[in-house]
């Protein structure tokens, strides 16, 4: 059995190399000798239908994966692959009722839960933050739910959202295309937090996280008063991690600020600050201040690309 599973990794890894280059002649020959050692194995078939859906021949891809989930040992990127085959076939009710089951099956998916809801706000049905949220508290080591759930409550009220989830995200997927985006969406949100932030807000305020980050940034926010820039960012948000860290740590514990602490105590803050706000406020100035402190900046960048960050369960505070 040892051999056996080996034996299939081994055609899995092959093929998966193959279609990362494109070379989808030997992939084929990969997953086909493979099938004939292993009929029906599910890894290898669901290999087979992402085979097909990239050719764009949805019919086979389909029959493939079919057979793949039929399996009791199918995992939960057979079900994810299954779904885009769906939709490419405009079957968005099987769609949802596939990504219904799975989740039975597989609770803990973060990649499930942010295909769910995606699935539901592509057709324009409510309940799609249900399942991006559900994902963040289940598997908050996934980075795409807190992307979706940042850009659903930037569009709403709850712009604090937008700053952690978003915060999270950029920390966790740097290299993604949709950092940029979301770097803006935080600088935004920070400055809509600042217009509708007041003393009658925190009062009324029932979540205790939420109650506590806003307490603590409306004591900061004096720097803002002139204006949201990254400079003044950078002050309130030193001010905050110092005074979360020695009033709030200990029974709201939240990665996302401890990292920050980190920062702080490696005098790599602002140049971190930068680095989230400064090209989203304003690119000239921030190549600006990356020449005139290249020793900051080029430590720093040294610093996150070695940092690993991942948030943990238990660390879910959305009401």
């Amino acid at each position: 059995m040892v051999a056996q599973s080996q034996t299939v990794e081994a055609f899995h890894q092959s093929a998966n190399a193959f279609l990362l280059k494109e070379d989808y002649p030997n992939a084929f020959i990969v997953l086909n000798n493979g099938l004939q050692s292993y009929p029906n194995h599910p890894l290898l078939n669901t290999d087979l239908a992402q085979y097909y859906y990239l050719q764009n021949d949805y019919p086979k891809a389909y029959s493939a994966i079919t057979t793949a989930i039929a399996s009791d040992s199918a995992n939960d990127q057979s079900y994810q692959i299954a779904g885009n085959i769906y939709k490419a076939l405009n079957k968005a009710t099987e769609c949802e009722t596939l990504f219904t089951n799975a989740l039975v099956k597989f609770p803990a998916s973060g990649p499930l839960y942010n295909e769910m809801g995606s699935l539901l706000s592509d057709q324009k049905k409510n309940g799609a933050i249900t399942y991006w949220e559900k994902g963040i508290q289940k598997d908050p080591s996934y980075p795409l739910n807190y992307y979706q759930a940042a850009k659903y409550y930037f569009s709403g009220s709850e712009f604090v959202w937008t700053i952690l989830y978003g915060e999270i995200f950029v920390n966790m997927d740097p290299r993604n295309a949709k950092t940029p985006e979301i770097k803006n969406m935080i600088l935004q949100s920070y400055k809509k937090l600042l217009i509708n932030l007041s003393a009658d807000k925190i009062a009324n305020e029932t979540n205790p996280f939420l109650k506590k980050y806003y307490t603590t940034f409306y004591h900061h926010r004096e720097p803002a008063m002139l204006g949201v820039t990254t400079a003044a960012l950078t002050m309130i948000r030193t001010r905050f991690a110092l005074e979360w860290q020695n009033n709030t740590a200990d029974s709201l514990s939240f990665h996302l600020f401890d990292f920050h602490q980190q920062l702080l105590q490696e005098g790599l803050f602002e140049a971190y600050n930068q680095w989230m706000f400064g090209a989203a406020e304003n690119l000239v100035s921030f190549q600006a201040w990356a020449q005139n402190h290249a020793s900051a900046y080029e430590n720093f960048v040294k610093y996150h690309k070695t940092f690993l960050f991942k948030m943990p369960l238990g660390q879910y505070y959305h009401p």
